[in-house]
C-alpha cells in the first residue's frame, strides 16, 4: 500500500479506484470469454452424448426384439455405451473446477 497517503494527500482516490477497477475488467474479459465458450461447448457436447445414448439404445432394443443381439449383448452394448457418456460427464466437470475462479 505504498503511496496511498500520496493518492489521499492528492485527493485522487476516486480516478485510482476507476482506474483499477478498468485494468481488472480487461484483464478479466479474455478469461470470462474463454469460460464461456468452453461452456457452450460443453453443454452442447452433453446434448450430443445424450442423442448418441438414447438413439443407440433405442436400435439396440429393437434389434433386440428383432433376434439380431441376445439381450445379454443389448445389456453389454447398453453398458458401454452409458460408461463413455459418464467418462464424457466426469471429463466435462474436471474441465470446468480447472476453468472456474
Amino acid at each position: 500500500m505504498l503511496g496511498t497517503m500520496t493518492i489521499r494527500g492528492f485527493d485522487e482516490e476516486d480516478r485510482f479506484f476507476a482506474k483499477h477497477l478498468e485494468l481488472i475488467d480487461r484483464n478479466a474479459s479474455p478469461f470470462f470469454h474463454i469460460f464461456a465458450s468452453n461452456e457452450w461447448l460443453i453443454q452442447r457436447l452433453e446434448t450430443l452424448s445424450a442423442v448418441v445414448l438414447a438413439s443407440s439404445a433405442l436400435y439396440m432394443v429393437n434389434a433386440s426384439s428383432q433376434n439380431y443381439f441376445s439381450h445379454l449383448e443389448v445389456f453389454v452394448l447398453l453398458e458401454q455405451v452409458s460408461h463413455g457418456a459418464i467418462q464424457f460427464t466426469a471429463y466435462a466437470e474436471l474441465r470446468k473446477g480447472h476453468t472456474s475462479v
